[in-house]
């Protein structure tokens, strides 16, 4: 008992170390019990090394596992995702010099003579060969980046982790910068830095919030400091990687005053405008674009929470599944939702990123879709708040991954429920019990 005693910190971080060695090289899909079995280890050693007084283990040593846990999924492909595939598929056709705009992956098979071994090799594995690509310049040029290597798909991956890599340690920095900037304490970065939900979707399966969250670190970080044309040119970047952060524009508005914004508008939208241009001409690239985007909020239905009750009701009444209505209606109540949220009195930053966390999580609780990855933006945005929600969530959205036990996807409706009963429990608690469940209390601040 002593020695464990004395060696508990190495013994946590021993075992989540063989936790994510196991996920990176060894780990099936469709064994969901083994997947909640690791993933329960990793968050459990992750609360514990949280929890520690700084003076038993210091923040630079921390931050450093951090880098350990990363660098073990180096030389492995990602184990819960085939998003990759398309990745570099677009990032390959750019090298074709064709566009993912102008060509599906079906069309671009059934219409070429000669095709190198990559396309066909990777044709069968991606998951939506009928659609666009739906990725906005900066990540195809990420991907056509990583694909430039070689026609390799280990060699690509190699590269597309290294951009991945670097976005973590840019995102680690201004993270730090910004808690330091607002007078928090700096422990609060190892909420996303050793969170598994982020070491796992992100650095092991290589998602492009990676990305989107780095670029938006970092225009935090300026539009605190009130260097406002640096933050939005971060902010377009971001733009061009995910659309989500135009949903923030209102709240930006609310914080900084009508005379910055429209400064801060502009240069947003004339970078861009300059990035996305080149990309979007002629402009069947855009409808393209617009037509899959149209087609995913129309189409895709995973791990959702209001739209599966709506769905619910109009199957009961209708008879059929009323996505395609259902689908634009949600998202244009989670807008005005939103819009509300966005305006009511800011009193600092710290508001500000609270405010921040209740939109995206508006955002999240109106979506048909919202994949494990997704969450990573409010595990970010939980650093520079005081909100459990999101951590918890990071937590319980694995339950989603049910889904794919086997070949025929089929979700379990009961572990939604349950997930979104217990987030939606914490996210209540937060608003209404006069002293809830707070960060301050897992750090030990």
């Amino acid at each position: 008992m002593l020695f464990l005693r004395r060696n508990y910190n190495y013994l946590v971080i021993l075992i989540s170390t063989i936790a994510y060695f196991y996920i990176a090289y060894f780990f099936d899909r469709s064994n969901f019990s083994e997947l909640l079995f690791i993933v329960l280890i990793t968050f459990l050693g992750y609360f514990s090394l949280l929890s520690q007084k700084t003076k038993e283990t210091s923040l630079p040593q921390l931050v450093l596992l951090g880098v350990l846990f990363r660098c073990i999924f180096l030389f492995s492909l990602p184990s819960l995702s085939d998003d990759y595939f398309r990745y570099l598929w677009d990032g390959h056709l750019l090298n074709e010099g064709l566009s993912p705009f102008l060509y599906t992956p079906k069309s671009f098979l059934g219409n070429s003579i000669e095709i190198s071994s990559f396309f066909s090799e990777v044709f069968p594995k991606l998951n939506s060969p009928d659609y666009f690509s739906v990725y906005p310049p900066i990540s195809q040029l990420i991907f056509w980046l990583s694909a430039s290597a070689s026609d390799s798909v280990f060699i690509n991956i190699l590269c597309l982790r290294s951009f991945v890599f670097t976005a973590e340690l840019i995102t680690l920095f201004f993270l730090q910068k910004t808690l330091r900037l607002l007078r928090i304490n700096q422990k609060r970065t190892l909420l996303y830095w050793l969170n598994p939900l982020i070491i796992i979707e992100l650095s092991g399966n290589l998602h492009t919030e990676v990305f989107m969250i780095c670029f938006l670190s970092i225009a935090f970080y300026f539009l605190i400091k009130e260097r406002v044309s640096i933050s939005a040119i971060f902010w377009s970047l971001a733009i061009c990687i995910k659309f989500l952060p135009l949903f923030f524009l209102p709240l930006v508005l609310r914080k900084i005053g009508l005379k910055k914004f429209t400064h801060f508008s502009a240069v947003t939208l004339f970078c861009t405008l300059a990035i996305c241009l080149p990309f979007f001409l002629p402009i069947v690239k855009l409808k393209n674009l617009l037509s899959s985007l149209q087609l995913y909020f129309q189409t895709f239905e995973f791990n959702a929470s209001l739209y599966y009750l709506f769905r619910w009701f109009g199957e009961l009444s209708l008879g059929y599944n009323t996505i395609k209505t259902l689908g634009p209606v949600l998202s244009s109540s989670a807008a005005l939702l939103i819009l509300i949220f966005s305006i009511k009195k800011l009193r600092g930053w710290s508001s500000f990123f609270e405010r921040l966390s209740i939109i995206i999580f508006i955002y999240f609780l109106f979506s048909t879709t919202v994949h494990p990855w997704y969450i990573s933006t409010l595990v970010m945005v939980a650093c520079l708040s005081k909100n459990m929600y999101s951590i918890i969530w990071s937590v319980l959205v694995f339950l989603s991954y049910n889904a794919y036990k086997s070949d025929f996807y089929n979700e379990n409706l009961t572990l939604v429920f349950i997930e979104y009963i217990i987030v939606g429990a914490f996210w209540v608690s937060h608003y209404t019990i006069k002293k809830p469940l707070k960060i301050k209390w897992l750090l030990q601040e």
